[in-house]
């Protein structure tokens, strides 16, 4: 009876609250695994004591404070590090800053300064620096384009030379005859040497034109830029005249009047004037420059062509260069083969 009692309790399905529990349902969950949790850091913590003074394999067992070594880039070339003496280390002041907990701030860049450089002396032993020309640089016709050594030089204009006649004006034309006569004992020819010559005297200070005439009048011209245009002394600007002047051939009359009258309305300080005398000037034509047409008072220097020597003849040239204020040579086209 009682087997049949105790069979009977075990199937009867009791309420979960009512259940008999076993020894290990009666610890909550949580609380378990605090316990586990808690042996688990005492575990820890027994290995950290076991890393003071006498770890293993050290024979002081102090340790030592790490710091941060930065070291400059070196170059390919230095195989060689420098010298450090073993009583100062290098890293043992940022060491010091790291274990203090200082902050280490990256180090600014630093603005690299170009190296001044003292400005070229010009060609010769003791000439002074090179001075700034404004407008260096810019197109052929205008003032200020590309110099010589020998022109960048803080002076004034330069002074020039024609057939012995010096001058040293800072607007220069020179007109020249280039009419049938010029051929004669080959005048034409030692007059274009003898201007390319003048003009290589020339610096950046001075301009220049060239007016060849014979029954037409002609002035050195580059395409795109006006007919009234000086030209600056320089290398470029006397590359094109020198070719100007070469493809100049005497031919036909002469014609005195437009040509200087071309030549004044550039209104130069300075005029250089070569004929053979041929056609001359009368005495209305000469008082009309004079008066009119050389209004900015230019110095006119006249240069006579001629056979054979020098006649005492008070002729138009002498009197043109006389009321204009220049000078008056006489050139006798002879001797230009000893020359």
């Amino acid at each position: 009876m009682s087997d049949d009692l105790g069979a009977a309790r075990h199937r009867i399905a009791w309420p979960a609250k009512f259940r008999p529990q076993s020894h290990s349902e009666k610890l909550p969950s949580w609380l378990f695994s605090v316990l586990i949790h808690a042996a688990l850091l005492f575990l820890v913590a027994s290995e950290l004591k076991s890393c003071g003074p006498g770890s293993p394999g050290s024979v002081e067992g102090d340790f030592r404070t790490v710091g941060i070594y930065v070291k400059d880039a070196v170059s390919p070339e230095e195989t060689t590090p420098p010298e450090q003496t073993p009583d100062a280390p290098i890293d043992a002041a940022l060491a010091d800053d790291v274990a203090g907990g200082t902050k280490i701030d990256a180090v600014p860049p630093v603005p690299l300064s170009p190296p001044s450089v003292e400005p070229l002396p010009a060609i010769g032993l003791g000439a002074p620096p090179i001075p700034h020309f404004p407008g260096v640089g810019n197109q052929i016709a205008e003032p200020g384009g590309v110099l010589r050594p020998s022109q960048l030089t803080g002076e004034g204009p330069s002074e020039t030379e024609f057939f012995g006649i010096r001058d040293s004006g800072t607007r220069i034309v020179y007109v020249l005859d280039a009419s049938g006569s010029m051929i004669t004992e080959n005048a034409i020819a030692v007059a274009k040497r003898r201007l390319i010559a003048s003009l290589e005297q020339l610096n950046a200070h001075q301009d220049f034109q060239i007016v060849f005439y014979n029954e037409q009048t002609h002035m050195m011209t580059v395409r795109g830029t006006r007919r009234t245009k000086m030209f600056n002394g320089t290398d470029i600007n006397r590359t094109l005249a020198r070719q100007y002047i070469s493809s100049v051939q005497a031919d036909m009359g002469t014609r005195h009047l437009p040509a200087l009258k071309m030549a004044l309305e550039l209104e130069p300080d300075t005029l250089f004037f070569l004929t053979d005398a041929d056609d001359p000037l009368q005495a209305p034509d000469l008082d009309r420059i004079r008066t009119k047409m050389n209004r900015k008072k230019a110095r006119i220097h006249c240069i006579e062509f001629g056979i054979g020597g020098e006649i005492a003849v008070d002729n138009f040239l002498k009197k043109l260069a006389r009321q204009n204020g220049g000078s008056y040579r006489y050139q006798d086209v002879t001797k230009f083969g000893r020359n």
